[in-house]
């Protein structure tokens, strides 16, 4: 890339997506790094790209930066760290990032978040993963119930639900958000 080519934030976005796509990272953080405006776009091209290629550490690095520079995460920002943990391991901040959508970011949890949090979750002792389920509120735990049965972890699943056994409102609400989901008529 010639040096003193300016390039705006969109151009220089699409360069940082295009040399994490094609495998060239090195080329994605220089453009990244030279780039005196970025929008959350960029941000979340650059974590996913590090995401990708195995830098989990360096994508939630990266994040924690976006954060300083009091960048908003977005859904997509966070669906890139999520994915980031899964790939190098990383429970405990994947599952932090997931705990922490609706009440720091605003954000509710999608499918993709459920589905980066269950292969968060997959390869962990059934204990840790029973701990960590405990954390989440009502609404997480009946999200994750049911991305768990689409995406087919039953093992995650079987957790999720046991942690509920007791609490009645579990039930009635998980008949409730599958009726809404599956259009039924309930009641």
């Amino acid at each position: 890339m010639a040096g003193g080519f300016n390039r705006g934030v969109y151009v220089g976005t699409a360069l940082v997506d295009m040399y994490s796509k094609c495998g060239s990272l090195e080329d994605a953080v220089k453009v990244f790094d030279e780039m005196p405006v970025r929008s959350v776009a960029t941000w979340n091209s650059m974590i996913t790209g590090l995401g990708v290629h195995g830098c989990g550490r360096e994508a939630i690095t990266l994040f924690k930066e976006m954060e300083e520079e009091n960048v908003r995460a977005d859904e997509v920002t966070l669906v890139g760290v999520m994915c980031a943990c899964a790939r190098e391991g990383m429970v405990d901040e994947g599952f932090k990032v997931f705990r922490d959508m609706r009440e720091r970011y605003g954000i509710e949890p999608g499918i993709a978040h459920c589905n980066c949090l269950i292969e968060i979750l997959n390869g962990e002792e059934i204990e840790i993963v029973r701990c960590l389920v405990e954390e989440l509120d009502g609404r997480d735990r009946r999200t994750l119930a049911m991305c768990c049965r689409e995406y087919g972890d039953l093992k995650v699943e079987e957790i999720v639900r046991s942690c509920e056994r007791e609490s009645h409102s579990f039930g009635c609400s998980l008949v409730q958000s599958e009726a809404e989901c599956f259009q039924w008529e309930v009641g």
